[in-house]
């Protein structure tokens, strides 16, 4: 039972996270954006990856977080001694994880679409997530058929209101 309400919990979490990617990419594909997407072909760089922190950075605002898919993740792991600092390699070698690049967090999720590289200002700067109802899990039995049963819901919004405090990434892989 406990097994259930977790699975039904990261299910309904990554629904949220996907309405969040469909609201950085609404904003990204805005036609008033002052940062168009960058176009990458081939494996993610860490020139186009500085270029996009640059972006962010050159309005005054830390860039926070990097959220990128396993697979262009992977590309950063294929960076030599010329782009990574001798203890980001040693983590690296150690671990087969990056948890920080120039102070941004990346944080790998299988819900962002391969290909896309979403780099995102400090939240206070970006965009709220404003809660009115937590996960909240009710008992939804039904002892008359012998049915066990969970009502698992929430209700939040989802807003970001600084376009400066985004720059999104496209990779073209050949």
């Amino acid at each position: 039972i406990e097994r259930s309400v977790d699975l039904a919990k990261s299910e309904i979490q990554a629904e949220e996270d996907r309405k969040v990617f469909a609201v950085m990419d609404a904003l990204a594909a805005d036609a008033t954006n002052p940062n168009p997407a960058l176009a990458v072909t081939g494996n993610l760089t860490a020139n186009s990856l500085a270029d996009a922190v640059a972006n962010v950075e050159r309005t005054d605002l830390r860039v926070a977080s990097v959220f990128l898919n396993a697979k262009d993740f992977a590309d950063l792991r294929k960076w030599d001694r010329d782009s990574l600092d001798i203890e980001t390699q040693a983590q690296l070698l150690k671990t087969g994880l990056m948890g920080t690049i120039w102070g941004a967090k990346l944080i790998v999720s299988r819900i962002v679409p391969e290909g896309t590289v979403y780099v995102c200002g400090e939240p206070e700067f970006f965009g709220r997530i404003p809660v009115r109802t937590e996960l909240t899990v009710l008992s939804a039995d039904d002892p008359k058929n012998r049915l066990i049963g969970f009502s698992i819901f929430e209700n939040i919004g989802i807003g970001a209101y600084n376009p400066y405090a985004l720059q999104v990434i496209n990779i073209t892989r050949v």
